[in-house]
This record gives structure tokens, C-alpha cells and sequence, in this order.
């Protein structure tokens, strides 16, 4: 909010709104689709992994990591 004055003197309060509910929607949508790809890389029974450009292991789900104790 910011308060100008009008070229016949008059002051006035320019109050300027931004409709964020397209950017509120497309987080809450990343958010969803973000929790359904983590539960299934923790959940799926098949050994998943990712591998940075070096080829060196970044991340493994639990189906991976050997139970054997």
C-alpha cells in the first residue's frame, strides 16, 4: 500500500493485489505428486536407485539395503 497524491492534490491510498490461487494450486499439486513418487520409491519391493553423472549411488530405497542379520 502506498498513499500518492492526485494532480488536484487529493491524497489517496494505491493498494495493489496479486491473485496467487493458480501458484497456490500448482504448489499444493507439486506437493501431491512429490509424496505419491517418494511412497513409491519407499514402498516398491524392487531395488531402486539414482546415480549422480559421476555414476557414484545418491540414493537407494530400503528394498536395496540387505536385511541379512
Amino acid at each position: 500500500m502506498r498513499i500518492i497524491e492526485t494532480e488536484d492534490g487529493e491524497l489517496v491510498n494505491l493498494v495493489q493485489y496479486h491473485d496467487i490461487s493458480q501458484k497456490q494450486e500448482a504448489e499444493r499439486l507439486l506437493e501431491k505428486m512429490h509424496q505419491q513418487l517418494k511412497s513409491l520409491f519407499q514402498f516398491n519391493p524392487d531395488f531402486i536407485f539414482m546415480l549422480n553423472v559421476q555414476g557414484f549411488f545418491t540414493n537407494v530405497n530400503p528394498a536395496a539395503v540387505p536385511v541379512d542379520l
